[in-house]
């Protein structure tokens, strides 16, 4: 199972730094290590049965905040069907507006692009719940949700201050 996403990653990551309000330079740097998992780690359910499991992050510091997310999810398609993914409440918890994309185009070949991002210049810290995704089990079997891909990442935006004639700096945290 080889997804045809590579082309519309760098999509995602433009339209985030869009919804910014500026474009910036962007800079692969991360001094801490927060960790982007999926919970429960294992979940046991019968055919036709519904369930979620949540996508969360964890030590994310003040001094390196995140200001928009992406998970890059797969899983078994003859296993698992998707249904949903909602946000969670990480991004949220300043009381303040988000936008989202869902890439779902391949979720048939068992794939799925979200990304979630704070609208304007603010930023968040701590641990939470990026994201609820719901699946629905199709037939006895064996499936792992998976959220290692490399465009797994957490997006930080430094605030300003910004030297005249600069551009303001996006590091990006790879989370795997």
């Amino acid at each position: 199972m080889k997804p045809k996403y590579k082309s519309l990653v760098p999509l995602f990551i433009i339209i985030s730094i869009m919804v910014m309000g500026v474009f910036v330079n962007v800079n692969v740097i991360c001094s801490t290590t927060p960790t982007v998992y999926v919970d429960p780690s294992i979940m046991y359910a019968l055919p036709d049965q519904s369930f979620t499991v949540d996508i969360k992050v964890a030590d994310v510091t003040y001094t390196d905040p995140v200001h928009t997310w992406q998970v890059s999810l797969t899983f078994n398609p003859s296993v698992l069907k998707f249904i949903n993914v909602t946000e969670g409440d990480f991004l949220r918890k300043g009381g303040r507006e988000t936008t989202g994309l869902s890439y779902l185009d391949e979720i048939e070949e068992g794939y799925a692009l979200f990304t979630w991002s704070i609208l304007g210049e603010f930023w968040e810290s701590g641990s939470g719940t990026l994201a609820k995704v719901e699946f629905q089990v199709l037939e006895t079997g064996e499936s792992a949700i998976d959220i290692t891909d490399p465009q797994t990442t957490l997006i930080k935006m430094n605030p300003p201050p910004v030297p005249p004639g600069g551009e303001p700096q996006t590091e990006i945290c790879f989370m795997v």
